[in-house]
């Protein structure tokens, strides 16, 4: 981190010192300041260049609450912890009064809900771990998973964004008709009535692609109505999204595992 600093300032520039906090409590402001000022002064960084001051303030309602607590776990493997992590979040919620927050959209000072709970793991495995444990009280997780774009939400997006920025990418409008459903008809019937011009290998090709999105997506996202070559499809993928949206709008109440 100093060598870095260090070339900035040996090549002209300057160091930007960000003295602000707007986010977090001024109680973690401070405890955080001192903790990495003290860190950081051995390597050379004055205290003004680290310590910040918090502009954010605590409503009353949050006085008497501690603005860091600890969790001492009385366990011996990595389930076990798990276990452990997940019975106490599920005591936090069901008490949610005890946990108070600031809602950050209407500013006003509520209960803990599981949106507002974030836990940070070393490794995937220990989020796995714990997200089933969570699951197996009844709490609902958002946790990142390998393969998202490999998906049928992933494969839309990706074939949607691609012919978006060019019209005559055949592969990508051939997956956006196959998650949508080919207008309700079979891949064949699709593929005669929309690329009557191209040739009989691409047309192959494209189809064997049809097919295989067909099978891989589920149906999770096939929706009525046939897509147009002339724009139509636009206002498909407008809907597609509105669905998606709608089948992921509770995430924002799943806690999130990092």
């Amino acid at each position: 981190m100093d060598s870095v600093a260090g070339w900035v300032e040996d090549s002209g520039g300057q160091r930007d010192v960000l003295s602000h906090n707007y986010r977090s409590r001024p109680e973690l402001v401070d405890a955080c300041s001192e903790l990495f000022a003290a860190a950081l002064g051995r390597h050379g960084f004055t205290r003004d260049e680290v310590i910040v001051s918090a502009k954010r303030t605590t409503p009353p309602e949050l006085a008497k609450l501690p603005p860091f607590g600890v969790w001492a776990l009385e366990t011996k493997n990595a389930l076990a912890n798990a276990a452990a992590l997940a019975d106490g979040v599920r005591r936090m919620l069901a008490d949610p009064t005890t946990t108070p927050v600031v809602d950050r959209t209407t500013n006003l000072v509520r209960g803990v809900r599981p949106g507002d709970i974030a836990v940070l793991v070393y490794t995937n495995v220990e989020a796995s771990a714990l997200a089933d444990a969570l699951h197996e009280r009844g709490i609902r997780v958002a946790i990142a998973r390998a393969g998202l774009l490999e998906k049928p939400e992933g494969v839309l997006v990706d074939a949607a964004l691609r012919w978006l920025l060019d019209e005559t990418d055949t592969l990508a409008a051939a997956k956006i008709d196959a998650l949508l459903g080919f207008g309700g008809q079979d891949p064949d019937a699709w593929l005669a009535d929309m690329l009557p011009t191209s040739g009989a290998v691409e047309r192959e090709s494209v189809a064997r692609d049809a097919r295989d999105l067909t099978v891989g997506a589920g149906g999770a996202f096939l929706v009525d109505g046939r897509v147009d070559r002339d724009g139509g499809r636009l206002s498909e993928l407008v809907r597609v999204r509105e669905q998606i949206e709608e089948q992921y709008a509770s995430l924002a109440a799943d806690i999130a595992l990092c």
